[in-house]
């Protein structure tokens, strides 16, 4: 059996990683339906679900856990350059 080279598996082993780590993070939970409204109009309806939202953010949240998610999301760390000098 001959040794394949470095130079062509590194490549193709790469691509695979690539490929697949796209084609794995790339799933989407979307439905389309396309039908006609009683008027003759063509309807077409998308639905998409995203759990990890649909969780965290549900419609029956509070007018007081909303404001407090996004004042939670306002005092996330961010990395600034004052004077040159790197800051948190």
């Amino acid at each position: 059996m001959k040794k394949i080279h470095k130079k062509i598996w590194i490549p193709v082993v790469l691509a695979g990683v690539l490929i697949g780590g796209y084609l794995y993070l790339d799933k989407e939970n979307v439905t389309v339906r396309v039908g006609t409204a009683p008027s003759g109009e063509k309807v077409v309806q998308v639905n998409e679900q995203n759990n990890k939202v649909d969780r965290e953010f549900p419609f029956s949240m509070s007018e007081k856990s909303v404001q407090q998610a996004i004042h939670n999301m306002s005092h996330q760390k961010v990395l600034a350059k004052k004077n040159g000098v790197l800051c948190h």
